[in-house]
């Protein structure tokens, strides 16, 4: 089963003008042409969020487990 833009634009909490922008760029999950019509499939839209799940907002998590974060040094307010 196919699933409609408006649809996965309210599962991915975006609009279906989003949507439009990623194809455009490449981005987003993968799509389907029926016609004039853009259709996902459940499984676009499952390996669109695991591929974009994460547990940091780095980028390049490294996926051994959590590393020391570096800290500058304290200001002191003067």
């Amino acid at each position: 089963m196919l699933i409609s833009q408006k649809s996965v634009a309210g599962m991915l909490g975006v609009s279906t003008g989003t949507l439009a922008q990623w194809r455009v760029r490449g981005y987003g999950p993968a799509f389907v042409k029926v016609g004039h019509f853009v259709r996902y499939s459940p499984q676009a839209i499952e390996r669109f969020i695991a591929d974009n799940s994460r547990q940091s907002t780095k980028r390049d998590q490294p996926s051994d487990g959590p590393t020391a974060i570096p800290m500058g040094p304290k200001e002191t307010g003067r």
